[in-house]
């Protein structure tokens, strides 16, 4: 029986898995702790330099996932486009190219009174960001960045 086991394990399971994912996960989670434009902007430019820097290719890795649910959402807002120009400028074009994808809680926008309506077309919404963080990094495949 253990021999089976051992076989199973030794020829079957890597024809299932792919053992570098096993190693180490390839998908990031951007850290936003202060909930400020600045951090966002630091954090997308990271981004930006990781993929600059051949650390994952655009569309070959999963995307660095941005769950916003604070004060930092509220500047990529399509009114507040004239003052943060450069940050939304950078954010789309980082998810135009595949590098981020960045989500933004519809819990946080319900309480700042706020709606999908008023995000531009390249971010998505999810129903609670907090939930949705312990949910990515529970999957196993997704680490801080």
């Amino acid at each position: 029986m253990a021999l089976r086991f051992l076989l199973l394990v030794v020829f079957i399971f890597p024809l299932f898995v792919d053992a570098q994912e096993l190693a180490s996960p390839s998908r990031y989670l951007a850290r936003i702790e202060l909930h400020s434009a600045e951090e966002l902007n630091g954090a997308l430019m990271r981004a930006e330099e990781l993929f600059a820097g051949d650390r994952f290719k655009s569309g070959t890795d999963a995307p660095v996932v941005f769950v916003l649910h604070g004060p930092e959402a509220r500047t990529l807002l399509t009114k507040e486009y004239k003052l943060n120009k450069s940050l939304v400028d950078l954010a789309a074009r980082l998810s135009a190219f595949q590098i981020v994808d960045v989500r933004v809680c519809k819990t946080w926008m319900g309480s700042e009174g706020l709606d999908e309506s008023q995000l531009p077309p390249f971010i998505s919404t999810v129903p609670y960001g907090p939930e949705e963080k312990r949910r990515l990094l529970s999957e196993g495949k997704y680490v801080y960045f």
